[in-house]
Protein backbone atom coordinates (compact mmCIF):
# COMPACT_ATOMS: atom_id res chain seq x y z
CA UNK A 1 0.00 0.00 0.00
CA UNK A 2 2.94 2.35 1.22
CA UNK A 3 6.38 2.52 1.44
CA UNK A 4 7.74 1.04 4.22
CA UNK A 5 10.53 4.03 4.83
CA UNK A 6 7.51 6.78 5.07
CA UNK A 7 5.16 5.09 7.38
CA UNK A 8 8.75 4.33 9.79
CA UNK A 9 9.04 7.98 9.58
CA UNK A 10 5.72 8.92 10.35
CA UNK A 11 5.40 6.57 13.60
CA UNK A 12 8.81 7.63 14.73
CA UNK A 13 7.60 11.42 14.85
CA UNK A 14 4.64 10.43 15.68
CA UNK A 15 5.78 8.85 19.01
CA UNK A 16 8.43 12.13 19.87
CA UNK A 17 5.77 14.33 19.70
CA UNK A 18 3.36 11.81 21.91
CA UNK A 19 6.42 11.47 24.23
CA UNK A 20 6.74 15.08 24.17
CA UNK A 21 3.16 15.81 24.86
CA UNK A 22 3.15 13.20 27.41
CA UNK A 23 5.57 14.88 29.62
CA UNK A 24 3.96 18.68 28.89
CA UNK A 25 0.46 17.20 30.19
CA UNK A 26 2.52 15.60 33.32
CA UNK A 27 4.39 18.79 34.64
CA UNK A 28 1.19 20.85 33.48
CA UNK A 29 -1.04 19.43 35.71
CA UNK A 30 1.30 17.96 38.67
CA UNK A 31 2.86 21.79 38.87
CA UNK A 32 -0.69 23.86 38.54
CA UNK A 33 -3.06 21.61 40.66
CA UNK A 34 -2.91 19.86 44.06
CA UNK A 35 -4.55 17.25 45.36
CA UNK A 36 -6.08 14.63 42.30
CA UNK A 37 -4.10 16.86 39.96
CA UNK A 38 -1.31 14.79 41.13
CA UNK A 39 -2.82 11.35 40.57
CA UNK A 40 -4.81 11.98 37.30
CA UNK A 41 -1.11 13.84 35.74
CA UNK A 42 0.48 10.27 35.51
CA UNK A 43 -2.20 9.13 33.31
CA UNK A 44 -1.03 10.63 30.22
CA UNK A 45 2.45 10.15 30.93
CA UNK A 46 2.13 6.29 31.53
CA UNK A 47 0.28 6.65 28.22
CA UNK A 48 3.43 7.87 26.44
CA UNK A 49 5.83 5.35 27.98
CA UNK A 50 3.72 2.89 26.72
CA UNK A 51 2.98 3.33 23.44
CA UNK A 52 6.62 4.53 23.00
CA UNK A 53 7.63 0.95 23.99
CA UNK A 54 5.15 -0.56 21.35
CA UNK A 55 6.32 1.66 18.83
CA UNK A 56 9.92 0.80 19.92
CA UNK A 57 9.24 -2.82 19.16
CA UNK A 58 7.32 -1.96 16.09
CA UNK A 59 10.35 -0.19 14.10
CA UNK A 60 12.27 -3.47 14.71
CA UNK A 61 9.72 -5.37 13.23
CA UNK A 62 9.76 -3.21 10.11
CA UNK A 63 13.77 -3.05 9.78
CA UNK A 64 12.66 -6.88 9.74
CA UNK A 65 10.14 -6.58 7.08
CA UNK A 66 7.53 -8.08 9.34
CA UNK A 67 4.55 -5.16 8.26
CA UNK A 68 1.26 -7.05 9.64
CA UNK A 69 3.10 -7.55 12.85
CA UNK A 70 4.35 -4.04 13.37
CA UNK A 71 1.30 -3.28 12.24
CA UNK A 72 -0.81 -5.23 14.93
CA UNK A 73 1.80 -3.94 17.70
CA UNK A 74 0.85 -0.41 17.10
CA UNK A 75 -2.90 0.23 16.21
CA UNK A 76 -4.27 -0.09 19.82
CA UNK A 77 -1.61 2.23 21.35
CA UNK A 78 -2.29 5.00 18.44
CA UNK A 79 -5.87 4.50 18.91
CA UNK A 80 -5.41 4.97 22.76
CA UNK A 81 -3.09 7.83 22.57
CA UNK A 82 -5.35 9.61 20.00
CA UNK A 83 -8.35 9.57 22.22
CA UNK A 84 -6.90 10.13 25.86
CA UNK A 85 -2.85 11.60 25.26
CA UNK A 86 -2.35 13.40 21.94
CA UNK A 87 -4.27 13.95 19.01
CA UNK A 88 -1.65 14.57 16.92
CA UNK A 89 1.07 12.12 17.78
CA UNK A 90 -1.96 9.52 18.36
CA UNK A 91 -3.22 10.61 14.76
CA UNK A 92 0.71 10.46 13.07
CA UNK A 93 1.18 7.08 14.66
CA UNK A 94 -1.85 5.72 13.44
CA UNK A 95 -1.31 7.23 9.77
CA UNK A 96 2.17 5.66 9.74
CA UNK A 97 0.72 2.28 10.91
CA UNK A 98 -2.24 2.55 7.69
CA UNK A 99 0.21 2.60 5.34
CA UNK A 100 2.69 -0.34 6.11
CA UNK A 101 2.24 -2.94 3.58
CA UNK A 102 0.01 -5.35 4.48
CA UNK A 103 2.01 -8.96 3.57
CA UNK A 104 5.98 -9.27 5.09
CA UNK A 105 8.89 -9.09 2.43
CA UNK A 106 9.26 -12.44 1.76
CA UNK A 107 12.98 -13.58 2.13
CA UNK A 108 14.73 -15.03 -1.02
CA UNK A 109 16.71 -18.49 -0.18
CA UNK A 110 20.60 -18.31 -1.08
CA UNK A 111 21.01 -19.81 -4.67
CA UNK A 112 17.08 -19.34 -5.43
CA UNK A 113 18.45 -15.55 -7.55
CA UNK A 114 18.00 -15.64 -11.39
CA UNK A 115 20.30 -18.15 -13.41
CA UNK A 116 21.14 -16.08 -16.76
Amino acid sequence: MGDPDSARSLIHIGDIINLIIGVLVFLVITVFSLGIGIIVGWIPLVIAIWTHMRVKDALELIDAGRYREAKDKVMIPSIISLLFNSLIGGLIILIGAVSLPSENVQEVPQGAGEVF
